[in-house]
């Protein structure tokens, strides 16, 4: 499977513990996209670096750091046509209705769900998730739209 049809995300920690895991999961199975890994896991300052290392000059990346790390969040890859696009238009942006940031972000930088960029998704999968923890199968409905 090819990055396109893949999306890594990060349903962060203020969700869960706002008891939001099973509404994010729900938006993006209704998306039509497929959960191929999920799993509960504390990141680690150094998995948060490298997942934000586009933002290490920024002013804000120390509390970036901090906000991240030591929390239990939930680590999931999906699967679909163009699922990295798909997986960010259910993230969406704060403010905007009927995403999941614009519905359940309280403020910029605390926005509840972290979504790859295209061209990013396979480096991000790989700080989690092992292959072996991939799982690549077909849905009932699949064999309706091929």
């Amino acid at each position: 499977m090819n990055e396109k049809d893949m999306a890594f995300l990060i349903i962060k920690h203020e969700a869960v513990q706002r008891g939001l895991i099973g509404e994010i999961l729900g938006r993006i199975e209704k998306k039509g996209l497929k959960v191929i890994a999920l799993k509960m896991f504390e990141m680690k300052k150094e998995q948060v670096m490298d997942l934000y290392d586009n933002c290490k000059k920024l002013p804000f990346f120390e509390e970036l750091l901090t906000y991240n790390s030591d929390c239990p969040v939930i680590g999931l890859v999906v699967a679909g046509p163009n699922a990295n696009k798909g997986a960010n238009e259910v993230c969406g942006v704060i403010g905007r209705a009927g995403t999941v940031r614009g519905d359940y972000a309280l403020c910029h930088s605390r926005n509840v769900l972290h979504c790859s960029d295209e061209g990013k998704t396979q480096r991000e999968i790989d700080l989690f998730f092992s292959n072996r923890e991939l799982f690549f199968y077909d849905t009932a409905w699949e064999d309706w739209i091929r």
